[in-house]
C-alpha cells in the first residue's frame, strides 16, 4: 500500500487531503497537526469526497513521531516559520520517496539553503505548490504565445492577498516567459497584519521585470471585499480573467476582435491527486521543483525581509 503524509491540517492541508481522497488507489494517509479540532476538520472534509469508499485509511497524529517510517510522498503544508524545522525533523525520522511544499517556502533566507543542501544530501525530490503553472488554460496559453514573445502580466485587486499569492504570479512569469532571473523594479508596499495570528499580509504595488524583457505589475488595495483581476498581454493578443481560480470568465482580444469565455482553473482540491498520482508513476510532475521555485522565491523574500526590516528592525519575512 502506498503511504502519504500531509503535515498541517489547515485550509490549504484539507484541500490537499480532498485531493487524495480523488486518488483510485489504495492509501494509508498519516495527518498531522498539533490541534485535533484541524485534524477533524480535515478528515471531515476528505469524507465528503470519499463519501465512505474503501481503499484509503486517514490517520490523525499529533506529532511526526507516530507516522509510518516509509513515506512514498509527504506534502507539507505548516506556515512558512516551521517548515524548515519539520523537513528536518521528518527526514530525520522517516524515508520518505518525494516531498510537496507549500509556498512561501521559508521566511527566513538562510533556510533555503540549508534545506537544499539537506535534499540534495539525501538525494530526494521535491516540488513546490504554485499551480498555476499546471492548469490547462495557462500551459496551452505558453503553447500560443511561443518561446519568445515578451509579456506583461497584471494583477489588480483589492485585499488579494498579494504577499501570499506574489509567489505564484512570479512562477508564472518564469513560465511562460521561459526564464527565472528577474529584478524587483518597485516595491511600494505597506504591511497589513494577517488573518493568521503573526504574519502579515501586503497592499501596494510591486513591479518585476526578468532578463527576457517581460513584467509582471501587481497592486492590492486595502479593503474588506476582495477582487481580483489577471491579465496577460502579447504584442499581439491580450487575456483577462476574472480570477484565477474556478470557473473563470476570461476574455481574448486579438486582432482587433474580443471574444469571451469561461475556463476551468482547478481549485487546490482538484490538482493534488494529480501531482501525487505522476510523481508515483513516472517521479515527476507539472509543478516548479524546489530548485526552481527557490530560485524565484529568494528575490523577492530578501526584498520583502529588506523593507520589513527598515520598518521594524527585525530582520524576517513576515508572509506565509
Amino acid at each position: 500500500m502506498t503511504n502519504i503524509a500531509i503535515i498541517g491540517a489547515g485550509q490549504i492541508g484539507s484541500r490537499h487531503l480532498q485531493a487524495i481522497a480523488r486518488l483510485g488507489i489504495p492509501l494509508s494517509i498519516d495527518l498531522v497537526d498539533p490541534s485535533d479540532e484541524s485534524i477533524g476538520i480535515c478528515i471531515g472534509r476528505f469524507n465528503e469526497i470519499r463519501k465512505g469508499a474503501g481503499g484509503m485509511v486517514v490517520n490523525g497524529h499529533g506529532a511526526i513521531d507516530s507516522i509510518n517510517r516509509k513515506i512514498d510522498i509527504c506534502i507539507v503544508s505548516t506556515s512558512c516559520d516551521v517548515r524548515a524545522g519539520i523537513i528536518r525533523e521528518l527526514l530525520e525520522k522517516t524515508t520518505v520517496g518525494g516531498l510537496i511544499l507549500e509556498k512561501i517556502l521559508f521566511n527566513r533566507i538562510k533556510d533555503y539553503y540549508a534545506i537544499s543542501e539537506l535534499l540534495m544530501a539525501k538525494n530526494i525530490p521535491a516540488w513546490v505548490n504554485c499551480y498555476l503553472r499546471s492548469a490547462g488554460v495557462f500551459r496551452e496559453l505558453k503553447e500560443e504565445i511561443g518561446k519568445n514573445a515578451k509579456l506583461e502580466i497584471n494583477v489588480k485587486g483589492a485585499a488579494w492577498g498579494m504577499g501570499s499569492a506574489a509567489v505564484h504570479f512570479i512562477d508564472l512569469l518564469s513560465f511562460l516567459s521561459g526564464t527565472a532571473e528577474y529584478n524587483i523594479k518597485t516595491c511600494d508596499i505597506d504591511f497589513i497584519p494577517s488573518k493568521r495570528k503573526g504574519f502579515h499580509e501586503l497592499s501596494g504595488t510591486i513591479e518585476i521585470a526578468n532578463e527576457a524583457g517581460s513584467c509582471l505589475n501587481m497592486t492590492c488595495e486595502k479593503g474588506d471585499m476582495p477582487s481580483e483581476y489577471l491579465t496577460i498581454s502579447t504584442d499581439s493578443a491580450a487575456y483577462g480573467y476574472s480570477s484565477w481560480c474556478g470557473d473563470v470568465a476570461r476574455k481574448t482580444t486579438s486582432e482587433g476582435l474580443t471574444r469571451s469565455d469561461t475556463v476551468k482553473i482547478p481549485f487546490q482540491s482538484e490538482t493534488t491527486n494529480m501531482h501525487v498520482e505522476m510523481i508515483l508513476n513516472v517521479g515527476k510532475c507539472l509543478l516548479p521543483t524546489f530548485e526552481e521555485s527557490a530560485r524565484l522565491h529568494l528575490p523577492f523574500i530578501r526584498k520583502i525581509t529588506e523593507a520589513y526590516a527598515n520598518k521594524t528592525g527585525t530582520e524576517i519575512c513576515p508572509l506565509t
